[in-house]
């Protein structure tokens, strides 16, 4: 069995720096073949470059935003359904040096912001969150008939396990202040009684 050997802070501060520099040149790799890529959609209708790109994104890296960012400035769209690039001809980009410097000067790692790390989690928001979505969901199939949801009775059952949820809270809180209550009434006749003496 192989023994870990600490290391110490200037060979760990050396391997933190090189980690940086790699990502920093990894950054602007992409950037460039970004570029490409659009350019090769917008110029040849050619998509393949894009789908390379993309396919070759590791785990690590934010693929949401390289798309986001191809969708943005190419003749690009995303198939959910075919999970794959597709050809969309677009008829309002002139390709010429503007352009290509606009596409410089936009980040294809901003194009969608980086969520925030996150310590904590609060089911108790989360679901509200998600019972405002699908709320917000029922509301617009209604307006609009041709966008269907299923299960939609789904919703009732959430909303009492959620009424449910808040009385139970409800309860616990109030047994806690009664519980304040009574402990600050305990103290005030102790206090009470040792004046009194």
């Amino acid at each position: 069995m192989a023994t870990f050997k600490l290391m110490d802070t200037p060979t760990f501060n050396k391997l933190v720096g090189k980690i940086g520099k790699t990502q920093a040149a990894l950054t602007a790799d992409i950037q460039t073949a970004a570029i490409h890529a659009v350019a090769h959609s917008l110029l040849h209708g050619n998509v393949m470059p894009a789908q390379n790109l993309y396919g070759a994104m590791g785990k690590s890296v934010r693929k949401d935003s390289l798309m986001a960012y191809l969708e943005k400035h190419g003749a690009i769209a995303w198939s959910k359904l075919e999970k794959k690039v597709l050809y969309f001809k677009r008829d309002n980009v002139v390709f010429d040096d503007d352009y290509v410097e606009m596409l410089q000067g936009d980040p294809w790692n901003t194009a969608i912001k980086q969520p925030e790390t996150v310590s904590k989690y609060d089911i108790d928001a989360m679901f509200d969150a998600f019972l405002a979505k699908c709320r917000k969901i029922v509301k617009e199939s209604q307006a609009n008939p041709s966008l269907k949801v299923v299960n939609a009775d789904l919703l009732d059952t959430l909303s009492s396990a959620e009424a449910k949820w808040f009385d139970t809270k409800a309860v616990r809180e109030a047994k806690a202040d009664q519980t304040v209550i009574e402990a600050g009434e305990a103290v005030e006749a102790f206090v009470a009684a040792r004046t009194a003496s």
